[in-house]
């Protein structure tokens, strides 16, 4: 069974106003930790100065339930990300120590150099709790350009750089030394890589430990009425927002001057239909995908919708 296909818990009594804001501050700081645990422990200028990096913390359903203050395209993404992993490595599958990782772009954020590290939490007694779950932006995956970003002449997948599908990278808490040799035998720059990596297993190893505690205090019955809260809470907020608005269809449109020499414009165009609290993002009057860099995958294009 994938955290997809797990039954959703029942609906717990309303937690108090006090207990809620204390624990969802604390979710919020256990993911602001993670990142700096990362940023910090990093060897690559794209996250020690870039700050090309994100973290989160979900529930053991898969639902994110706090993020720190990071990118926008990372977080926006990683909810689909996580179901995409599960799908792959189902859940029954995980154990303590175990983490998960993939750069697929169109698993992932949008691109390669993304690698996301999803690592399960589980308590005392060896029961699921949750996810943290973190991606970082790598200064070189391989391909037929440094630094993995090549537009004009990547007109494939394969041009951009080594394809992680996802995989346990770390098993019950040991690298797999076997695959990290073929990640590495495929990069530029192979020792800030295994630096950022472990970087990025730095964050989790934080993550984990502050679920733990907070889980260990608060017991599980009260978190999962604090993340009912949170969910709830969050789409109220955000149903109210968009009512504001009136009702009707917005568009708006741009373009690309071209993808590359001889090369047409590439037309960016969205329709935004406002009915009731929710909307509808529609791009399907912008141009079709090119033979270069540029495309937007799907998740990304998500990203971006949700957070503007």
């Amino acid at each position: 069974m994938t955290a997809e296909a797990a039954p959703r818990p029942a609906r717990n009594q309303a937690v108090d106003p006090i207990t809620l804001t204390v624990l969802w501050k604390t979710l919020i700081s256990v993911a602001e930790e993670m990142g700096t645990a990362l940023r910090r422990t990093a060897f690559s200028e794209a996250v020690r100065e870039g700050d090309d990096f994100s973290a989160a913390v979900f529930d053991r359903f898969g639902r994110m339930i706090a993020q720190g203050n990071f990118t926008p395209g990372h977080l926006g993404s990683m909810p689909f990300t996580v179901q995409n992993m599960l799908n792959y490595i189902p859940v029954e599958t995980l154990e303590p120590g175990d983490v998960v990782v993939t750069n697929d772009a169109a698993l992932g954020s949008g691109h390669f150099p993304d690698f996301f590290f999803m690592q399960p939490v589980f308590d005392d007694e060896r029961s699921l709790i949750g996810y943290v779950v973190n991606t970082a932006h790598h200064i070189d995956v391989g391909g037929v350009v440094p630094g993995s970003q090549g537009v004009q002449g990547t007109k494939d997948a394969f041009a951009e750089g080594i394809r992680i599908l996802p995989v346990k990278l770390i098993r019950a808490g040991r690298w797999d030394e076997d695959l990290l040799r073929v990640i590495m035998g495929n990069v530029r720059l192979p020792e800030k890589l295994r630096g950022d990596l472990r970087a990025q297993a730095n964050a989790n190893t934080v993550g984990v430990s502050r679920l733990r505690a907070l889980f260990a205090e608060h017991g599980r019955q009260t978190m999962d009425e604090v993340t009912d809260a949170i969910l709830d809470h969050s789409e109220a907020r955000a149903r109210e927002l968009l009512r504001r608005i009136p009702d009707g269809t917005y568009s708006f449109e741009d373009r690309f001057d071209d993808y590359g020499p001889g090369t047409g414009p590439i037309h960016v165009r969205v329709d935004l239909t406002f009915t009731d609290g929710r909307m509808l993002v529609d791009y399907s009057r912008s141009s079709d995908q090119v033979p270069a860099g540029l495309n937007c995958y799907l998740n990304y294009s998500r990203a971006y919708a949700l957070f503007g």
